[in-house]
């Protein structure tokens, strides 16, 4: 197959190219049944390039003739049939003159193929740490998330459970003063339930308890201008008095069993077997500053303004002000008996 002329004319030319190659360290691979797949590997990459005749193409679409004019295609990709440059045999230019300029061609298109690699790698690179670097913010906005519902989700149940020990010391507690109220009443020891009506056992002091408790009722209705008050009530027995409150009630907050709108309120204190909340009970159930929870404990337990004054190391005009704010925050209207050294009204 390499005995025609053109054919050993090509392998001239061929090594004659290799060797131009070589010098420029570029190494060329010949494949194919009949030589003429040649690729040239320039550094980590592949020039693919031909160099054969041109044909005339006949109606059977096979080469006729390999005596005409010789000719190199430099191809776009290794293995492609697309050219980007091409030497033909020329009159007094055979391509044997040609070669350095087919050599230098090759090396510059391997280059030009390498930047092109290089940069496509870098823009991927860029491409990739830019999805990377988005894919961690998302990650990290859902890790936020996740751990914003579980600590939302933890304060809930917290509330939750506060709100439910709230409410079982409440129906504890109510429990509690209904225990001791009917023992109260029971005992007849300064108060009893006579036909009905809540009695003290002096009759001056059961006409004050209705006169407060009419008080308390017109002022629920809004006819009155006295909002109730307080008072003391002895005891036969000359155990400690006991301290009666009747204030008006609020028709939103009046919560009765048979329902029956509730006007008025009567808190009947045993001092010597009543125990008073502490300080953080107080603030839970009633939603009272630490100040005014401290005010209010010494006052249940039996204090008078100046005490509590003393206790609290504040003056009794400031004792004042934190008892209208409680009044204030727990919808309270009374005034104090004479016994706590003044009276502190609230309208």
């Amino acid at each position: 197959m390499f005995e025609t002329s053109f054919e050993k004319r090509r392998l001239r030319v061929l090594n004659s190219l290799l060797r131009t190659l070589d010098r420029l360290s570029v190494s060329v691979s010949i494949d194919g049944p009949e030589a003429r797949t040649l690729v040239a590997n320039v550094g980590d990459f592949s020039v693919g390039f031909t160099i054969d005749g041109v044909f005339v193409k006949t109606a059977s679409a096979q080469p006729k003739g390999v005596s005409g004019p010789m000719r190199c295609q430099l191809m776009a990709l290794c293995g492609g049939d697309q050219p980007i440059e091409a030497w033909t045999d020329v009159e007094g230019q055979p391509l044997e003159t040609r070669l350095g300029d087919i050599a230098v061609a090759i090396v510059v298109h391997g280059e030009r193929v390498c930047r092109s690699s290089a940069q496509h790698h870098r823009e991927w690179v860029i491409k990739r740490k830019a999805e990377i670097v988005a894919e961690e913010r998302r990650k990290e906005a859902e890790r936020r998330r996740l751990e914003r519902e579980r600590l939302e989700q933890l304060e809930k149940a917290r509330v939750g459970r506060l709100l439910a020990q709230a409410k079982s010391l409440r129906e504890a507690e109510e429990i509690r003063a209904y225990v001791s109220a009917v023992r109260l009443v029971a005992s007849d020891d300064g108060v009893r339930v006579d036909a009905g009506e809540l009695r003290a056992a002096r009759a001056t002091e059961t006409a004050r308890l209705r006169s407060l408790i009419a008080d308390a009722t017109a002022a629920s209705a809004g006819s009155g201008i006295e909002a109730g008050g307080a008072f003391t009530i002895g005891r036969p027995a000359g155990r400690r008095p006991l301290l009666a409150l009747v204030a008006p009630v609020r028709a939103d907050r009046a919560v009765v069993p048979d329902g029956a709108p509730a006007t008025a309120m009567i808190v009947i204190t045993d001092p010597e077997s009543t125990k008073v909340a502490d300080e953080d009970t107080l603030r839970t159930l009633f939603q009272l500053t630490a100040s005014e929870a401290a005010l209010a404990r010494l006052l249940a337990e039996g204090a008078t303004l100046n005490d509590a004054a003393s206790l609290l190391k504040v003056s009794t005009e400031t004792v004042r002000k934190r008892i209208k704010a409680v009044f204030d925050t727990t919808g309270t209207h009374c005034r104090l008996p004479e016994s706590h050294a003044g009276s502190v009204e609230k309208d």
